[in-house]
């Protein structure tokens, strides 16, 4: 006789569609790959990604790929803009402790 496999969480199994299908994770109805909601209301759109705003000017695009060039990367230039923003929020916090301009 054959072992059961037992699973703890059966949110977690996985269930294949057909091809050009996909399934809702909710009702497990098969649903067309273009489908954005499922009849039983969840939303298979993806998640919105966050975007910085650059001003689209050649010049500032230009400039922006530069840094991210120097930078090593996109992930390297958001940091460098992350510890920036930090150091100007101490800097601010400082000038608001001794009360004056630094």
């Amino acid at each position: 006789m054959a072992k059961k496999k037992t699973v703890s969480k059966p949110e977690e199994v996985k269930v294949k569609g057909t091809p050009g299908m996909k399934v809702c994770p909710e009702c497990m109805k098969s649903n067309g790959v273009r489908t954005q909601t499922c009849d039983c209301g969840y939303n298979f759109r993806p998640k919105t990604k966050t975007t910085i705003n650059v001003d689209q000017s050649p010049l500032h695009l230009k400039a922006a790929m530069q840094f991210v060039a120097v930078a090593g990367g996109f992930p390297a230039a958001r940091q460098a803009l992350d510890d920036s923003e930090a150091f100007l929020n101490q800097v601010e916090a400082w000038k608001a402790k001794v009360g004056g301009s630094v």
